[in-house]
C-alpha cells in the first residue's frame, strides 16, 4: 500500500447538497486531482459537519494482518471506518440540535458489515439506511430531465469484471436512473481489457423510461449499439414530482438554473 486508506462521512441538507451537485462534486475517480482539491474545501465550508477517517500505511498492514489471523477480510476494517465516520458525525449533529430522520447513503461493499457495526454504536431507527453502487451520484440525472432532458448520456469506466459482484449492483443502478426519472438512458462503459480483466466492465446499454434494457454491448468487445427510441416515451414525470414537494421545490429550480443548454 503506497498511501492511507482513507474514509470520509459528510453531513448535508438537502439545500446544501444541491449545491454541491451544482459546484461539480460527483465521484472523485472521475476528477482530476486539482479538482479534487478545490471541491474538497468547498465541502467542508457547505456542510453541516464532516469527519476523515485515514489509517496510515504501516497500521494499515498492521490491521490487515489482524483480520486475516482472524478469517476476516478489508471489508471488516472499512465497515469499522465507515462506522466510526458516521457515529462521530451523527454526534456532531445532536450537539449542535439537529435531530429528526436521517438518510444514510453508504457506498455498497459489504452491507452486513457494515450494518453490524453501526449497530454496536447507533440506533439505526435514526436512519433511512441506503446501501447502494455509486452513492454520490443518485440525483446526477434528475437536474439535466428537469431541464428538459429526455436522452440522458452516461459516460463510464466501471470496475473490472474481477470484481464480479459488482456488475449486476452497476447495472441496477443505471437502470434505475432511467426509470425514476422516466427517461432513456445511454450508457457507454468501456470495455474489459482481455489480457488482465482490468479497466472497467463493458457492457454499454441503451435503456428505455420503463426500465427495459434494449440493447446491451459485450464484455470485451468495443461496438456499436444502435436503437429506435421514442421520445414521446419519456415524459420526465417522476422526477417532475419532485417539485410538487413545496419545501424542496426552490433549491431544485436553482440547480436546474445552472444546467448548461446547448443551442439548437
Amino acid at each position: 500500500m503506497v498511501g492511507p486508506l482513507t474514509i470520509a462521512a459528510v453531513a448535508l441538507s438537502d439545500e446544501q447538497r444541491l449545491y454541491l451537485a451544482t459546484q461539480g462534486v460527483m465521484d472523485s475517480k472521475k476528477l482530476r486531482l486539482q479538482k479534487i482539491l478545490e471541491l474538497a474545501k468547498v465541502i467542508r465550508s457547505s456542510c453541516l459537519s464532516y469527519l476523515v477517517v485515514s489509517i496510515s500505511p504501516r497500521t494499515f498492514n498492521s490491521l490487515m494482518s489482524e483480520v486475516k489471523r482472524e478469517g476476516k477480510t478489508l471489508n471488516d476494517i472499512l465497515a469499522w471506518g465507515h462506522a466510526r465516520a458516521v457515529s462521530d458525525v451523527f454526534e456532531e449533529l445532536m450537539k449542535k440540535g439537529i435531530s429528526g430522520k436521517i438518510k444514510l447513503s453508504i457506498d455498497m461493499f459489504d452491507r452486513i458489515k457494515t450494518e453490524r457495526r453501526l449497530k454496536r454504536i447507533l440506533d439505526l431507527r435514526k436512519f433511512d439506511l441506503d446501501h447502494h453502487p455509486k452513492a454520490e451520484g443518485e440525483r446526477s440525472v434528475a437536474l439535466p430531465v428537469l431541464a428538459g432532458a429526455r436522452i440522458i448520456f452516461y459516460i463510464s469506466c466501471e470496475s473490472s469484471i474481477v470484481e464480479e459482484h459488482k456488475i449486476e449492483p452497476y447495472r441496477a443502478q443505471i437502470v434505475d436512473r432511467a426509470v425514476e426519472n422516466s427517461v432513456h438512458i445511454v450508457q457507454a462503459n468501456a470495455p474489459a481489457e482481455k489480457q488482465t480483466l482490468g479497466d472497467s466492465h463493458g457492457q454499454s446499454r441503451i435503456i428505455k423510461p420503463e426500465g427495459n434494457i434494449v440493447r446491451e454491448a459485450s464484455i470485451f468487445e468495443e461496438e456499436v449499439l444502435v436503437a429506435n427510441v421514442d421520445l414521446g416515451e419519456a415524459t420526465g414525470n417522476f422526477a417532475r414530482n419532485s417539485l410538487r414537494c413545496e419545501f424542496v421545490r426552490s433549491w431544485w429550480e436553482s440547480g436546474v438554473a445552472k444546467v448548461a443548454k446547448v443551442p439548437r
